[in-house]
């Protein structure tokens, strides 16, 4: 794996942490103003930052995703000058009477500002 496949690779990994912990301040910042995501628990595209903010907070005052705990299985880092695509599986538990959920990630990246930052995501349930 290169330098900046690992970049990636170290980038996702903590984003992933900040959210398995419930770390939700520390969690957006990897992300860009205008990020994009189509995600289980939105029948519609997210957009923006400050949206995708509110329904994260949301979900997480409800108690449905409030994470028990959570693993990243089988990333997959693809980097294409300051494009970088990460796809992975993941399983966890979440919510208030938790449940277990298997998904798949994917998230494109770009460097900006001298760190990789989030700009889309799309996660599906197995």
């Amino acid at each position: 794996m290169g330098k900046r496949e690992e970049e990636v690779r170290q980038t996702i990994t903590e984003w992933n942490d900040h959210f398995a912990n419930n770390r939700v301040k520390e969690y957006f910042e990897f992300l860009s103003d205008d990020v994009t995501l189509f995600i289980t628990t939105a029948p519609y595209r997210i957009e923006g930052l400050k949206n995708d903010r509110e329904e994260f907070e949301y979900s997480l005052e409800q108690g449905w995703t409030t994470v028990g705990y959570f693993q990243m299985l089988q990333i997959d880092i693809r980097v294409y000058g300051d494009t970088a695509v990460a796809t992975y599986h993941t399983r966890g538990s979440y919510g208030a009477d938790p449940h277990v959920v298997y998904v798949k990630e994917t998230n494109v990246l770009v460097y900006e500002g001298g760190r990789w930052k989030i700009v889309h995501i799309h996660v599906s349930r197995v």
